[in-house]
């Protein structure tokens, strides 16, 4: 299955795939459910529900990559079959069939899928919340009854995985959706104080829990993590008002280049399940579009109506005869540029940063020259075998493209915690230098919290690993001995049986510098245990 053929195909992605895999580790490892940590200090920028999927993957296949991203890729694939259910539900089989196939088929969605981080997994839930409402809306009783529970259960998920827009972004919507249809007040119909009550009864209790643990919690996530980021400034990935405007297309192709072609089809066939998949689309998009922070992977729960619109435009264009020469046209040019693209940075006149690129590349080419050669021979006969070839060969692309980002350089430390695992004891020292390493306790499988040794006296002036610690460091009443200064380094090693010394190349040098000239303690007498490009093990006691 394409969603599960390269779950453990490459080492977890910096930072969110370290910090998230590493936060259900520890979840794990300490059998803290409630309260998720990051080395060892509440770290609360996120409900469980994600670390608690995460934490039985790893807990079911073990502690390596593929138990990370099992997660994401199942919800991947359940979010196909939610798009052929309510599709078929909307429209007719066909128009299912083709919905599944172009979310499956699209960049945006299969490659988030291929990601370990809570977008994907909050997308589906409220793409359940807002198919369960749908047939609420269409319900009669008892069964209305019914499908607002459900929805009210999806959205009380949907906010266990990332916070309130799991409920606030279909309740919108269904108020949209009323208000444009004149008839708002179907919403007393609806059973608002049955939906609140249980979306109420599965959201609250683990917040109310957690503030009694920690007493900064609700000023932290409920003002901090969700006002504060919709509204203010100084986050992370500011981007225009636009960005997604532009994004959503250039993630969702070549199905975008349907999309409009699938709105007016899907308004002569069926005037109301238009009007609500458009506005899903469209309110997803301003809704995400306020805060000053962007990032594609928000816009994700946009993607499930648009591939539904692309299945009604397929539907109705798969058996034209003119569909068979644009198709196979296109994937020839795209065979081209590929193979252009390939003989590029595989030679001696590749720009320097895309000379890690691996021959991997050639898989792109081929797949492509594959899809046209499909397109052509089996098109000739059947149009909508054509159609089937484009969405064949998309898959096969994506599949592609995980081989090449696998050789992707990037700050991972899978090698080097490998390689000290075995000689890790529970009583020695580890300190991350200047730099907090998200994925070496999960790669070395220390449940121990790590030293991280910094000016923490500094302004945070991005909202990154530092201020993630120090955040967390408040959070925990101030109360966080792992946070130790640079000065403070030597004399943590002299009290250690053995002390382990992440930092970066540059650092490493000084420290190996001040040791070949005598000036280190006996304690700090460092050794390289292990290196690669971008980061370098130390240790202050002779390797056996």
């Amino acid at each position: 299955m394409p969603f599960l053929a390269q779950v453990g195909a490459r080492p977890l992605l910096l930072p969110d795939e370290g910090r998230y895999g590493g936060v259900a580790y520890e979840m794990l490892a300490q059998r803290e459910w409630l309260v998720p940590t990051l080395d060892g200090l509440p770290f609360m920028h996120k409900p469980p529900l994600y670390y608690w999927f995460e934490a039985a993957s790893l807990s079911l296949f073990g502690v390596n990559e593929a138990a990370v991203r099992l997660v994401p890729a199942l919800f991947g694939l359940a979010g196909c079959l939610l798009v052929y259910a309510l599709a078929r539900a909307m429209f007719d089989r066909r128009v299912a069939l083709w919905s599944a196939g172009v979310l499956a088929a699209s960049p945006l969605w299969f490659l988030s899928s291929q990601y370990a981080n809570m977008d994907l997994q909050v997308a589906f839930w409220i793409g359940v919340t807002l198919a369960c409402l749908w047939q609420a809306v269409n319900a009669i009783e008892p069964r209305r009854a019914g499908w607002v529970a459900a929805a009210a259960a999806c959205a009380g998920a949907a906010t266990l995985t990332k916070g309130l827009h799991g409920i606030v972004l279909p309740g919108l919507i269904l108020v949209a959706y009323l208000i444009a249809r004149r008839r708002w007040r179907a919403v007393f119909e609806l059973h608002p104080l049955l939906a609140l009550a249980l979306w109420a009864a599965i959201a609250v209790p683990w917040a109310w829990l957690v503030q009694q643990r920690v007493p900064g919690f609700f000023d932290y996530f409920v003002i901090g993590q969700h006002f504060g980021r919709f509204l203010q400034t100084g986050f992370n990935n500011p981007q225009p008002w636009w960005f997604y405007l532009a994004s959503l297309p250039l993630a969702l192709l070549p199905w975008s280049l349907l999309s409009w072609h699938g709105w007016r089809g899907a308004r002569a066939r069926a005037p109301d399940a238009a009007l609500w998949l458009g506005l899903w689309a469209a309110l997803t998009v301003l809704f995400f579009s306020i805060p000053s922070s962007k990032i594609v992977g928000y816009i994700l729960p946009a993607a499930l109506p648009l591939a539904m619109f692309c299945g009604v435009a397929l539907a109705r264009i798969e058996n034209e005869e003119r569909v068979f020469l644009p198709v196979t046209l296109a994937l020839a040019i795209l065979s081209v540029a590929l193979l252009s693209f390939a003989w590029v940075v595989r030679s001696d006149v590749a720009p320097t940063s895309v000379r890690w690129i691996g021959p991997e590349v050639w898989s792109l080419p081929v797949a492509a020259f594959a899809g046209a050669g499909g397109a052509w021979w089996f098109g000739r006969t059947a149009p909508q075998r054509a159609l089937l070839a484009a969405v064949f060969t998309s898959v096969a692309l994506l599949q592609a493209l995980l081989l090449v980002a696998a050789r992707w350089p990037q700050l991972s430390t899978a090698e080097m915690a490998r390689a000290a695992r075995p000689l890790l004891q529970r009583d020695d020292v580890v300190i991350h230098d200047r730099q907090f390493y998200y994925d070496f306790a999960f790669y070395a499988q220390r449940p121990q919290p790590a030293l991280v040794a910094a000016d923490w006296r500094a302004p945070a002036t991005r909202d990154n690993w530092f201020a993630e610690l120090r955040d967390a460091a408040t959070l925990a009443g101030n109360v966080a001995p792992q946070l130790i200064g640079v000065d403070e380094i030597s004399a943590r090693c002299v009290r250690a049986p053995r002390c382990w010394l992440l930092t970066s190349p540059a650092h490493a040098r000084d420290y190996l510098a001040a040791r070949a000239a005598g000036d280190a303690l006996p304690a700090a007498a460092w050794r390289v245990a292990a290196t690669t490009d971008r980061a370098v093990l130390l240790t202050d006691r002779p390797l056996p």
